[in-house]
């Protein structure tokens, strides 16, 4: 009876250590569960942070301090989780972004210090870098650069070894250590003559800034050689035509954009590219030929490139004496862009001022090219024709040979601006504004 009094203990021990063993596997997995989960949502708040700034839109710092705030949780609950590097790592980013620089630096240290062996070093130096480079500690950031591309080589991992050795180009250019910049492009290039197309449009973009255009455009055609993804043909081609502008050739720009309509009629990333080509267009007084053109993009899917198409237009309108209705209404599809939104309320009020009848209209027509367009040249035409065709008017007529006054004296142009004191004193010699004219050309006298 003693014996099966043993056994029947003994089986409940069993069964009690077996619930223990349970108990404690459901609390480790549920422990695991908690600061993993933790660290998802503290990456997913980043991740949406930094989505948000890449389309130009403001970033939510209430989701980056969201992202801190978890990823202090879990250093501060599961200090011995495998997971702390990473939670250190992306606490860094986050100050990061909101441009809190020494806190950020602070938490990328403090992985280099207490995990010299994770996995995320080359990334973790690579922001460092970034981050002393922000404090303006260049001294600093430069082997940090290096440290980050001699892991990148180890562990093969190309995009950090494209944006090390970006970073150290940049930094050093920064400093006006040209030729070192390029020296890092080149032997980055030539240990791996395929290397990231961004190396090669850095190194072109550095040669051209030098005014090395020649060497700039080599550098192009020497990648373009190469059988290229499409995107990356289209981005070399872009940098070309680019180029190309911006030394004044325009003929052999619209070249290099007409080869691209060629031979890229269905590509969805032409988009960009079409619109470069509908700017030289503009330039070199083509506009029906880039109408042509901007009417493929109207309905491109891009929201920023739909707004940028439609300023376009919008500029050809002007260009084309366009009624400040039409106008008015092309500029408000590209009124995501501040200065489409700053041209569709202009014209807005353009369009409400024309039906002033008198000098008013005239005069206040004026005052918007003056102050919200900022059209000189047009302002002036406008405030002459409210003294030529309005001179018996003594509110505006003065009023616009005050601000005639005050244009060409911001411009230097003494002779127009006593030519217009002699007028007001001959004309409106009472007139409050001929007084002010004459305490404005004293004001600015040396």
């Amino acid at each position: 009876m003693l014996r099966n009094q043993r056994m029947c203990l003994s089986s409940k021990d069993v069964d009690v250590k077996r619930c223990i063993v349970v108990i404690l596997l459901i609390l480790a997995f549920t422990q695991g569960c908690a600061y993993y989960n933790t660290l998802y949502n503290a990456e997913k708040d980043y991740e949406f942070a930094v989505a948000q700034r890449r389309q130009g839109g403001a970033v939510p710092k209430e989701r980056l301090q969201k992202c801190i705030e978890r990823c202090s949780k879990v250093v501060a609950l599961y200090p011995k989780s495998k997971w702390v590097d990473d939670a250190l790592f992306l606490m860094g980013k986050a100050y990061f972004e909101l441009g809190d620089f020494v806190k950020a630096r602070r938490k990328f240290e403090e992985v280099t210090i207490y995990y010299p062996d994770s996995p995320l070093l080359g990334e973790v130096y690579l922001m460092l870098a970034n981050t002393h480079k922000k404090l303006g500690e260049d001294e600093l950031a430069l082997p940090l650069y290096k440290k980050a591309c001699v892991i990148a080589e180890a562990k093969r991992k190309k995009e950090l070894y494209r944006e090390a050795v970006s970073g150290m180009a940049e930094l050093l250019s920064g400093q006006g250590r040209e030729a070192e910049a390029q020296d890092v492009l080149e032997q980055a290039l030539r240990e791996d003559p395929k290397g990231d197309v961004d190396l090669w449009l850095l190194l072109a973009d550095m040669k051209f800034k030098e005014g090395d255009n020649e060497g700039a455009l080599g550098v192009l055609e020497r990648v373009e050689a190469r059988k290229l993804p499409v995107l990356d043909r289209l981005r070399i081609l872009e940098e070309k035509a680019a180029i190309y502008t911006k030394m004044g050739d325009l003929d052999r720009a619209i070249e290099v954009y007409r080869k691209v309509m060629r031979d890229f009629p269905h590509a969805t990333a032409v988009d960009r590219v079409l619109l470069g080509y509908a700017k030289v267009l503009v330039a070199v007084d083509s506009l029906n030929g880039a109408m042509e053109v901007l009417n493929k993009l109207r309905d491109t899917r891009d929201d920023t490139l739909r707004a940028m198409v439609y300023y376009l237009i919008g500029q050809i309108g002007e260009r084309s004496e366009w009624d400040c209705d039409s106008l008015q209404k092309i500029y408000t599809r590209a009124a995501t862009l501040e200065e489409g939104k700053k041209r569709a309320e202009a014209f807005g009020l353009l369009r409400e001022y024309s039906k002033e009848e008198g000098a008013k209209g005239a005069f206040l027509s004026a005052e918007v090219y003056l102050i919200v367009l900022g059209d000189t040249a047009e302002a002036i035409t406008r405030y002459r024709s409210v003294v030529d065709s309005f001179p018996s008017d003594t509110s505006y007529a003065p009023k616009a040979l005050y601000a005639l006054v005050w244009i060409y004296s911001s411009l230097g142009d003494t002779v127009r601006v006593d030519s217009i004191l002699e007028v007001l004193g001959d004309n409106y010699p009472s007139s409050v504004y001929t007084q002010e004219a004459r305490k404005l050309v004293k004001g600015s006298e040396p």
